[in-house]
């Protein structure tokens, strides 16, 4: 047979449709069956058979009721409805499914059915990747209009010391996780600056990272402002109503600070809104699902205020899953000398200036202070510093009289061992040649890495490491 007798040969080409139409059924992903208008099955797949239990030649033939009872296909056969997207059980199984009929001259001859979902985990699969997609699409959004959440990242983070160090680590772990996390630590340690570290290093990242201070917003305002209500729900609210963090923060994730200022009454609210997963507006008679991640902060000692009846029990135990501890500055002075460089580096950027960093007389007197305000007061010292500086590195003279005044009185009353400061001025010693050092490299060939690289005897990967870790933007 020659390929055009072939082509015009009606039996020829109906076996080979039928035979292709066959092999697609029974390679289908999806469940498929057919019915005739009386509701008797003509064809079945495999795959649509396994959910029965059974196989497609034991129910060909038979009535769909008889095989599946619970069976809505045969209704099609009546109103001629095309169905998308309805949940069907067969047999102990949920799914989503499609029905279709089939017409011939008007009349209803039969009806399709085929499986979308095979259970209904597969299409909560699909719909967090489209809030996945959707919320990625925002953040890239966000990043164009300049209105990201969260600022931060843990390149941010300075930890050169073992306290600082295992904290990041081990904040790098959570963030993996949806775990709520209570972040502990003294006022100025840089407690919101791991929140968004960990916001930014999650599955969370392209959703929204939204912020609330429990101690800045009053006590009567709190509850609208955290769960949003509804038009005319009191006094002075919105004609339109408002939404509120939690469902401003879905998808995303929701940062609690100050968690240990929030009123008892309070408390009570938010312990049944992390155990619902659901949020209730002011003024309103209906609920809001949630899928929020929450990472909560305090300088308070949380465990001590359960025990003077101050902050409720059970909202500890929910806060705290996870716990971290950020360590003061004067128990990571390893710390001192790269968060000192890294802080006059982001002033000389922001105010074009070129100050190398900050002398050895003032290092010194850093790392004997023990910096009760921490990160936020060093950050403020050399604020100042960077202001009066005169010449290329900031001086003793250059440093604020409140902040001498309080080292004369903190070295009256901080005993420091000969054994401890050697000890310290050991590892800052270290940590101020390599950066010395890199700098000096980097001057000396014009900011050529992988020279500068050779000159200080390491691999070009390492120096990066080190520029990172100390901050040095060349």
């Amino acid at each position: 047979m020659d390929k055009e007798d072939y082509l015009f040969n009606p039996l020829t080409n109906t076996e080979t449709l039928m035979n292709t139409l066959n092999t697609l059924l029974e390679n289908s992903y999806e469940g498929i069956i057919v019915i005739d208008k009386d509701g008797i099955i003509t064809t079945v797949n495999s795959s649509f058979a396994r959910f029965l239990l059974t196989k497609p030649e034991e129910i060909t033939g038979k009535h769909i009721l008889e095989v599946s009872p619970d069976s809505k296909l045969v209704n099609i056969l009546e109103t001629g409805k095309i169905e998308i997207g309805e949940l069907a059980y067969l047999g102990k199984n949920k799914m989503i499914v499609m029905r279709i009929p089939i017409f011939k001259d008007d009349e209803i001859v039969g009806a399709i059915g085929k499986i979308l979902f095979r259970d209904i985990k597969e299409l909560k699969s699909l719909v967090k990747k489209i809030d996945m997609m959707e919320n990625e699409l925002k953040y890239y959004k966000g990043k164009c209009n300049g209105t990201q959440g969260a600022k931060y990242d843990f390149t941010n983070i300075i930890s050169v010391s073992d306290k600082r160090s295992e904290m990041v680590q081990l904040a790098k772990k959570v963030s993996r996780t949806d775990s709520t996390v209570l972040i502990t630590g003294e006022t100025g340690t840089g407690k919101e600056l791991v929140a968004h570290s960990i916001h930014n290093n999650s599955l969370r990242r392209y959703g929204p990272f939204v912020r609330i201070n429990c101690a800045a917003i009053p006590k009567e305002l709190l509850e609208a402002e955290l769960f949003g209500y509804e038009k005319g729900a009191f006094t002075g609210a919105k004609s339109e109503g408002k939404p509120g963090k939690f469902s401003a923060a879905n998808g995303g994730t929701i940062f609690l600070d100050e968690i240990g200022d929030m009123p008892l009454s309070m408390q009570t609210k938010l312990l049944r809104v992390l155990q619902e997963k659901e949020v209730q507006p002011v003024g309103a008679n209906y609920v809001l699902d949630l899928d929020v991640r929450v990472i909560a902060a305090t300088n308070k000692n949380l465990k001590e205020m359960v025990k003077q009846n101050k902050f409720r029990e059970d909202l500890y135990y929910r806060l705290n899953i996870i716990a971290l501890t950020v360590p003061p500055l004067r128990e990571t002075k390893n710390d001192l000398i790269p968060l000192a460089q890294k802080i006059v580096n982001e002033f000389n950027d922001k105010l074009n200036l070129n100050i190398k960093g900050v002398s050895e007389e003032v290092i010194e007197t850093f790392k004997r202070y023990n910096w009760p305000g921490n990160i936020r007061e060093l950050h403020n010292v050399l604020e100042i510093g960077v202001n009066f500086c005169e010449k290329d590195v900031i001086e003793l003279k250059d440093l604020p009289t409140s902040f001498l005044e309080n080292f004369k009185e903190s070295c009256k009353d901080v005993a420091i061992t000969r054994e401890d400061t050697e000890v310290l001025c050991l590892k800052d010693a270290i940590t101020l040649a390599e950066i010395n050092a890199i700098k000096k490299a980097l001057a000396s060939t014009k900011g050529n890495k992988a020279k500068a690289a050779k000159i200080l005897g390491i691999h070009r990967s390492s120096l990066y490491q080190k520029l990172t870790q100390y901050h040095l933007s060349f």
